[in-house]
């Protein structure tokens, strides 16, 4: 008896701290085919992990689909991976979660099932990993992500005039041509960053959908860029080699939102158009 005290302490402090850890996480991040499988949810895995990590208040999202502030702060979410210890006769599993690091952050203790339909086997297993993960009582507690930058219009205002005395012309000296209007004040685009908004030097660009994504061709129908859906209507990852960023609308328009080298925003306004 008094070498089982010791154990159960530890394994109480073990759940206290990984439950520490994975309350700094916003989101967890669901793999649509685990690297231990053959096939997209196979054995409707992904697809179970992720009703069960929504289950237990987790904001379980899929790797193609993410949320924007999770694009543009990709260190809020863990990976979630799943660890497959075949023994004969029993399927038992684990689940691992990995920092954006690739740093394992906590691993549940291995659970098996020894039902012999695997669709069986593997709903068994994994509902029993889920046990210490429900006894956490999870409630993200980090830090929030700004808010995705939306465009808006500014009007320049004009510049005070000193008041003029009318002057009256006499009949002979007025002139029969009507003087021509006043310029209209043009309009300046400006992001929510320290940056103005400038024109990508693209053409309209258009926007061809390819199953759950779209290639985005210019006039010389030249992949400029691709385009994957996110959780926001209007709000798509954008991917130019191993540059990304956001494309997303606003005020009517479309912008491009980019993180350059020197840690800054960059923000472009672009013409495209979508195709389905």
């Amino acid at each position: 008896m008094k070498q089982i005290a010791p154990l159960l302490a530890l394994l109480v402090c073990g759940q206290i701290l990984a439950q520490a850890e994975l309350n700094d996480y916003k989101y967890f991040i669901v793999p649509k085919q685990f690297k231990v499988l053959k096939k997209p949810n196979e054995f409707k895995t992904s697809t179970l992990v992720k009703y069960l990590l929504v289950q237990n208040g987790m904001e379980g999202v899929y790797e193609d689909v993410q949320p924007a502030e999770l694009i543009m702060n990709p260190c809020m979410a863990v990976q979630v991976e799943l660890i497959d210890e075949k023994k004969f006769l029993n399927t038992q599993l684990s689940l691992q979660f990995l920092d954006c690091n690739k740093k394992e952050i906590y691993r549940t203790p291995l659970r098996k099932s020894s039902k012999k339909d695997f669709i069986e086997a593997y709903d068994d297993a994994i509902r029993k990993t889920f046990s210490p993960i429900a006894a956490m009582t999870y409630a993200y507690r980090g830090p929030q992500a700004p808010a995705v930058a939306e465009a808006v219009e500014e009007m320049p205002e004009a510049p005070e005039q000193p008041e003029q005395p009318p002057v009256v012309q006499k009949p002979s000296e007025a002139s029969t041509t009507p003087p021509p209007p006043p310029p209209p004040p043009q309009k300046k685009l400006r992001a929510n960053f320290k940056d103005d908004v400038v024109r990508l030097p693209e053409a309209e660009l258009v926007a061809i959908k390819e199953g759950d994504a779209y290639k985005v061709l210019n006039e010389k129908q030249e992949v400029v860029f691709y385009l994957s859906a996110t959780l926001k209507p209007d709000v798509y990852l954008m991917q130019r080699s191993e540059q990304r960023g956001l494309v997303f609308k606003s005020k009517g328009k479309w912008f491009m939102e980019r993180l350059m080298d020197s840690g800054k925003h960059k923000v472009e306004w672009i013409e495209i158009s979508f195709q389905n």
